[in-house]
């Protein structure tokens, strides 16, 4: 399949940026029932998966970075040859410099430190082609939006004129960029902190800290794109559930009804996930921003109460 790739600047020439993506997709799914006793009940689930990978960018790019999101951190998304559209792109970490000695002890074959404007408490990048420099060429592919698979869950069971109905939904094995963190994890003093984050901030003398130190003074650039911001994006969300009771219809003939139910429902009751943003469930509708949570307004709980009548 042969689709446009855009530029540099998030805009589409049919005509030279023309590139071929492989598309491979599968699906299963089952359902059982068993309505012949007492219990009545089914259950059923689905899984599909996909994967794609760019074999050509048409001759005019090697790449193409990610062209939306923020005007404060951009290119933290790649697509080029041989790689899924849209993987996310930047430094590799390697914990936090804990003292001076660390910074110092972090050189090149030729005694020159890596990081020369490090202090302890911040990140330490990795020099991943192990040339002596920290530069765009240690950039590398910090993973994937795009899921192993997704799949969705259904059951339902029903006894003496109670009924349950629940669907469940998600996915595993993809990353989510968690672009928000650059403004919610630092004091730029434009945007509230996040709760929680000058707790695990870097402080003299406790080591395992997760969050860089807290300053101004930021002059080893600790927010920069890195695996800082990637996070496994795989989560189970119960996306629908409903309780109800359909009164015996000897009660109903008495007062000249057919039937009768009343029912609770609740959507997006709860949802299991180790991302730290709002909502693990982020679609952006760009292929080349996929997954990049920049601040995605998460899907509303809702609560509600019904009855189901008929005369």
């Amino acid at each position: 399949m042969q689709v446009p790739i855009p530029d540099m600047f998030g805009t589409y020439s049919p005509w030279e940026n023309v590139g071929k993506v492989n598309n491979r997709g599968w699906e299963v799914s089952a359902q059982w029932r068993d309505y012949d006793h007492k219990v009545k009940y089914s259950f059923g689930f689905n899984l599909s998966g996909y994967q794609n990978k760019v074999v050509s960018m048409g001759g005019t790019k090697p790449y193409v970075d990610s062209a939306d999101g923020s005007s404060r951190i951009f290119g933290y998304c790649r697509t080029e040859e041989g790689q899924p559209i849209g993987f996310f792109y930047g430094y590799k970490t390697d914990g936090i410099f804990q003292t001076p000695r660390e910074v110092n002890a972090y050189v090149n074959d030729e005694g020159e430190l890596i990081q020369p404007n490090a202090h302890m408490g911040d990140f330490k990048f990795v020099d991943t082609d192990g040339d002596g420099d920290l530069d765009d060429d240690d950039k590398v592919n910090l993973g994937s939006p795009h899921p192993d698979f997704y799949f969705g869950i259904n059951l339902s069971v029903a006894y003496a004129g109670f009924d349950l109905q629940a669907t469940f939904n998600g996915t595993v094995g993809n990353e989510i960029f968690n672009a928000f963190k650059y403004y919610t994890h630092q004091p730029l003093g434009f945007a509230n902190v996040q709760s929680g984050v000058v707790s695990q901030a870097w402080t003299v003398g406790c080591g395992g800290n997760s969050q860089p130190r807290m300053t101004l003074d930021d002059s080893n650039d600790n927010f920069r794109i890195s695996d800082f911001y990637v996070e496994d994006g795989s989560y189970l969300r119960l996306k629908n559930l409903q309780i109800g009771y359909t009164f015996p219809a000897a009660w109903m003939n008495k007062i000249r009804m057919k039937t009768l139910r009343i029912y609770v429902a609740a959507q997006n009751l709860f949802t299991i996930t180790s991302y730290s943003g709002l909502d693990p469930e982020i679609a952006t509708g760009v292929d080349r921003s996929n997954g990049v949570d920049i601040g995605v307004y998460p899907q509303t709980r809702v609560f509600q109460l019904g009855l189901n009548i008929k005369f």
